[in-house]
């Protein structure tokens, strides 16, 4: 059977765009991962709603358009820290902050009845930029 290059230390993978769609402002965002059922590859499509708990998310680090392919660590499943995108409106950010998953894609402070995927490691040190460690799902209690 096919490989679909997953690094199985790292949680890895190495995706494509979809056909006629640019990934290019994605680094730090997270893509929703899809197998292609023609070919042993997966897909990257940029979120366009919340995700699900169905869905294979990949927080893009790494994005070479000239090569056609992408990197991503899986969300939930990667052990390292990664810089992930912050949201326009972000929310309060500080160490140990338990962010969220937006509806494209970037990263908030996570508010009541939302999933937490993640928590800050390092407070912005780069313009829209954050440092976060990713945890096993769960929902921040109401209020």
């Amino acid at each position: 059977m096919p490989s679909i290059n997953i690094t199985q230390t790292d949680a890895e993978v190495y995706f494509n765009a979809p056909e006629g769609v640019d990934l290019s402002t994605l680094e730090g965002s997270v893509v929703s991962l899809t197998g292609n059922p023609d070919i042993p590859e997966l897909v990257g499509n940029p979120l366009t709603a919340l995700p699900t708990q169905t869905q294979l998310l990949g927080l893009v680090t790494q994005i070479q358009p000239d090569r056609g392919t992408c990197c991503a660590v899986l969300v939930g499943m990667y052990a390292g820290l990664v810089k992930a995108s912050l949201a326009e409106t972000p929310g309060t950010i500080s160490v140990g902050t338990p962010v969220t998953v937006t509806a494209n894609g970037t990263w908030k402070a996570a508010a009541s009845g939302e999933t937490v995927y993640a928590r800050v490691i390092h407070e912005p040190w780069e313009p829209g930029k954050i440092e976060i460690g990713f945890v096993a799902p769960y929902q921040v209690a109401a209020a």
